[in-house]
């Protein structure tokens, strides 16, 4: 069995301080700190096969969320958040030179006290008009929402094989598979990337050499994302935007297209089906 308690604190960046939402101005962000534990039990019930499981738990004090608008990236502080989850890890060894290993993570992070301050209604296009005479800050409690760009659930199994002795020892190959859930890129949690899975293969040659000046050899040959599929593999966190005029959050369906359209989300694509190889020697 195992327990750990660990604290942390990070000052932001000097750019972060010059990043504001309208792009001009100084951005007066709090330090972040965060306090946090951890439980976990190790089980071997035999020699080839050993589980483990941990739950962790962290509390956040002004986390620093990175958003992105129309304009600029810009941060702000997150008075409090919620990092919760689980992780799973399994190594089985069925046969002599036959490995699966498997890897599970459940990441629950959620806002626990914030106000998202989407600005004052403005009279119209550009973006930026002047705000209405009088006017209040539309604020929205994000108090339970998900934090953007946190997949909550994480997979990945690798099944190989690698050869134990003989003249071939240190021959091996295997087929990993991994999965990641949908997560929301806004506050409003509004706007989802969907999930994706893919396939690699991989085939290797680890060998050591004795009375030669080169003491090891490593060939390796990789295929990433087998079969083609295509997905998003990451994003930027949206900032959420008011309908013109109105103090009305932009739903996903507000225009055509959404709020991914109006704010010119920034996706990244997969890669795709890709071929790499190489030699590594150790001297």
């Amino acid at each position: 069995m195992r327990a750990r308690y660990s604290t942390g604190y990070s000052t932001p960046t000097f750019v972060f301080l010059t990043n504001t939402r309208t792009g001009v101005g100084a951005n007066p962000l709090k330090a972040q700190t965060n306090m946090g534990v951890d439980l976990g039990i190790d089980w071997t019930p035999s020699p080839e096969l050993n589980f483990s499981v941990t739950g962790f738990n962290e509390w956040h004090r002004n986390e620093i969320l990175t958003l992105s608008n129309i304009l600029v990236s810009y941060q702000l502080n997150i008075p409090s958040t919620l990092h919760r989850g689980v992780e799973l890890n399994a190594d089985w060894r069925p046969f002599e030179g036959w490995r699966l290993i498997a890897a599970y993570t459940f990441n629950n992070q959620i806002f626990t006290n914030f106000w998202d301050d989407l600005g004052a209604p403005n009279r119209g296009p550009p973006f930026f008009a002047p705000v209405l005479a009088g006017a209040a800050p539309a604020l929205y409690n994000r108090s339970g929402n998900r934090i953007p760009n946190v997949p909550p659930h994480t997979l990945t199994l690798r099944y190989g094989y690698d050869q134990p002795h003989g003249d071939l020892a240190g021959l091996g190959a295997y087929v990993e598979y991994i999965f990641k859930s949908d997560y929301t890129i806004d506050n409003a949690n509004y706007t989802t990337i969907p999930s994706y899975s893919v396939i690699n293969l991989n085939a290797h040659y680890n060998h050591d050499l004795t009375d030669f000046y080169i003491k090891n050899i490593e060939l390796y040959f990789d295929v990433q994302n087998v079969f083609n599929r295509t997905y998003v593999a990451g994003a930027q966190a949206l900032g959420n935007t008011l309908i013109t005029g109105t103090p009305f959050q932009t739903p996903i369906v507000w225009p055509t297209g959404g709020l991914v359209l109006a704010q010119g989300a920034g996706i990244i694509a997969g890669q795709p089906i890709g071929f790499s190889g190489g030699v590594k020697l150790k001297f």
